[in-house]
């Protein structure tokens, strides 16, 4: 479309620049005008959304400066805590508020965002990236993979653990060969095909609408 790479490039110089979203605002009208910037920071450096940006104009334009930025964007997130991880390698993960014994400042839903967007964007940028990169991403991916489905397997069907499940898809489809691929690849793809509790009520009726309000809607049909 036209314009369209000069409004992504805009997009990208702008959300490298944003503030931390977690800054202090002095009152609620402050917090207020900066909505939008602290909505953008919050996608662009915690839910991977600058990657989508970086991988529409690595293919637009062919510039390997967008990868190079995707590599930093990469490198910025962090592996998931051994220390935090049972010994037994199928036991439940708390990953949310509401799971007994959560860790202090644990946010699946962000590393959800991060592992889905990665999911899709990886092979766009896998023909650039050398080997650590490359190394790299694929074990953020498969810790991140297995500690959302421990964490989430047994919640009831709503669009969190939803975002989840479908990153860990995404990493047992790309890498078949990592340990636990073929479970991961098994219990999800029982969920979301007939019969399974994300494509059967209550979670969704037999005419498509999915129980969480229209704000939701498009995002359930999206991740499905």
């Amino acid at each position: 479309f036209p314009g369209a790479v000069e409004r992504l490039r805009q997009y990208v110089a702008t959300a490298e620049a944003l503030p931390d979203y977690r800054r202090s605002f002095a009152n609620a009208r402050e917090y207020q005008a900066f909505q939008d910037v602290v909505s953008d920071a919050r996608n662009w450096r915690r839910r991977g959304r600058g990657f989508f940006a970086l991988g529409q104009l690595l293919v637009m334009t062919g510039d390997e400066r967008y990868a190079r930025k995707a590599a930093d964007l990469l490198y910025a997130l962090k592996l998931w805590p051994e220390t935090l991880l049972p010994d037994a390698p199928d036991a439940f993960v708390p990953v949310l508020p509401w799971h007994p014994n959560c860790p202090a400042g644990a946010d699946a839903l962000s590393l959800s965002h991060v592992v889905e967007t990665l999911g899709i964007m990886l092979p766009v940028f896998w023909p650039s990236w050398g080997r650590e990169e490359r190394k790299y991403a694929v074990m953020y991916m498969a810790g991140i993979a297995d500690v959302l489905f421990r964490g989430y397997l047994d919640d009831p069907p709503f669009n969190i653990p939803l975002h989840g499940l479908v990153g860990t898809l995404a990493t047992a489809v790309l890498f078949p060969r990592l340990k636990n691929a073929s479970a991961w690849l098994k219990a999800v793809r029982a969920m979301l095909t007939a019969g399974g509790r994300y494509v059967s009520e209550p979670f969704v009726t037999s005419d498509g609408y999915y129980g969480e309000g229209l704000a939701y809607q498009w995002v359930n049909q999206w991740l499905m």
